[in-house]
């Protein structure tokens, strides 16, 4: 079945939708040593009041090819172009472009991640 809507809609869905995921709009950001040129957020589990919170990476954000370079530890994948971008965890990534699609959804989750964590990332990836 074909179903056709606005963007405006589809972004307000998506929108709701990355809302909802507690661990992307509630992740908690961790510095590198590298100022706003490399940003890693993790989300934080405690399972009980005496145990060490557990923490899981949700994303990382790299200013440049030369930040990926040295945070990584190997030359960047993507093109100069990409840059700024963010590298997001598998399994959020999976969830959400397999309930909206490849075509729209990472644009529109860049522009969220960007709002919700103050970034000025123009291309996502998967990590």
């Amino acid at each position: 079945m074909d179903i056709k809507i606005g963007r405006d809609k589809f972004k307000k869905l998506l929108f709701n939708y990355l809302d909802s995921i507690h661990d992307l709009r509630y992740a908690q950001e961790h510095r590198s040593g590298y100022g706003n040129n490399v940003r890693e957020f993790f989300s934080e589990s405690a399972f009980a009041d005496d145990m060490e919170p557990d923490y899981q990476h949700e994303f990382t954000y790299y200013k440049t090819p030369e930040d990926y370079d040295d945070i990584v530890g190997v030359s960047s994948p993507y093109d100069e172009s990409e840059y700024p971008l963010i590298e997001m965890d598998h399994y959020n990534y999976h969830k959400i472009i397999s309930l909206f699609g490849d075509v729209y959804a990472p644009e529109l989750i860049i522009e969220w991640l960007n709002d919700i964590h103050g970034m000025d990332a123009i291309s996502l990836h998967e990590n």
